[in-house]
């Protein structure tokens, strides 16, 4: 099967569903139980309403998700909004996320950036720019890029890659209000930064 673009508008697909798409649209090659609403609207987006099974996406900015329940809507590019997803979501492609239990509110509002309000679990991101968080309760925004705003962060939140911060045990305020740059109110622990333009403490 092969659509053109902005064709797929499927409101009930409890199916296999075996499609490729033309040229920077959705490769999706198995679509697995797909029970709900699953409207593509533009490129590289999914408005999920209650999607069970396995739906890999494999192409750039796409989510390869085996058990989601609940709303994962995408509305705009590379961006996930995620209430109540439970399962394994792991994307493999840059500015993705992998979310091993996340349970609550976890909205994206601008490139490659996360809002968590409550991520209970672990959620590592292995591309640039992304967070590894073992455990990371409360309010974590990201205003800007490769920033990290954190109110309450408990556990470990480690960052691997350029611009990033790796924090054992920050609790308390830890904003950072421009690129590469760190403004510690409170941190008790170990923040070691190990990249470019940061900050070991």
């Amino acid at each position: 099967m092969t659509y053109s673009n902005d064709d797929l508008d499927a409101l009930t697909i409890v199916v296999i569903l075996f499609a490729y798409f033309d040229n920077d649209n959705i490769d999706a090659l198995t679509v697995v139980a797909v029970v709900g609403i699953l409207p593509l609207y533009s490129h590289y987006h999914i408005d999920a309403i209650a999607v069970v099974g396995i739906l890999p996406l494999y192409s750039l900015y796409h989510i390869d998700a085996i058990t989601v329940v609940g709303i994962l809507p995408l509305y705009s590019h590379y961006h996930i909004d995620a209430i109540a997803v439970v399962g394994i979501l792991p994307s493999h492609s840059h500015y993705d996320i992998d979310a091993i239990a996340v349970v609550g509110i976890l909205p994206l509002y601008s490139h490659y950036h996360i809002d968590a309000i409550t991520v209970v679990g672990i959620l590592p991101s292995h591309s640039h720019y992304h967070i590894d968080a073992i455990a990371v309760v409360g309010i974590l925004p990201l205003y800007s890029h490769y920033d990290i705003d954190a109110i309450t962060v408990v556990g470990i939140l480690p960052l691997h890659y350029h611009n990033d911060i790796d924090a054992i045990t920050v609790v308390g305020v830890l904003p950072s209000h421009s690129h590469n740059d760190i403004d510690a109110i409170t941190v008790v622990g170990v923040l070691p930064s190990h990249s470019h333009n940061d900050i070991d403490v």
